[in-house]
Formats: structure tokens, C-alpha cells, sequence
């Protein structure tokens, strides 16, 4: 309920004067501009000609500062997610021995 919530506060915070879309979670895609709003399962963000809401648990990006303009990104690697801003390096996974 509180993701669904999250959801509906973010969608009502441009007034309807804009248009939101989904962000398109898939790797290698990048979204640059204003980050309007921040939930703890969402972020809004502003890309000039519309704006974006990001649903945070698919999101590579792990920090986001309302008022910034940064870029949110995707990434994921053998089927996870691989955070671009994390202060801890992800482990290098070795192949299985034959």
C-alpha cells in the first residue's frame, strides 16, 4: 500500500500540467535532469519535455537529492542489480571450475 501510495503522491505533484511517464528500466539506459520529488520507493524526475518516475528498487542509482539534476541509470549483471553509486566495490565473480 505504501508503494501504491508513493506511486499516486508523485503522479499528483505536477498539478497535471505535465506529462509522467515510466521510466523504462532496462540495461544501459540512463535518464539525466531535475529530481523534483524523492519517496522512499520512487523518484520524479524532470527531463525538459516531460518528467520520469523512477520506481527505486530496478534503479542502479541508489542516492538521489531532490533540487540535483543527475542522471538515474540501469545496470544489472547476472540478473542484478549493480548500483553506479555505491561507496562499496561489488565483488568480481569468478567462472565455475570445469
Amino acid at each position: 500500500m505504501r508503494r501504491l501510495a508513493s506511486k499516486r503522491l508523485l503522479f499528483g505533484a505536477t498539478s497535471g500540467t505535465r506529462t509522467i511517464r515510466i521510466a523504462e528500466a532496462v540495461h544501459g539506459r540512463d535518464y539525466t535532469g531535475r529530481v523534483l520529488r524523492v519517496t522512499d520507493y520512487h523518484v520524479l524526475q524532470d527531463l525538459g519535455d516531460d518528467c520520469v518516475l523512477h520506481d527505486r528498487q530496478l534503479a542502479a542509482t541508489v542516492r538521489c537529492q531532490p533540487n540535483e539534476i543527475q542522471t538515474v541509470s540501469y545496470r544489472y549483471q547476472y540478473g542484478k542489480i549493480v548500483p553506479v553509486d555505491s561507496p562499496t566495490p561489488t565483488p568480481k565473480r569468478h567462472p565455475a571450475p570445469k
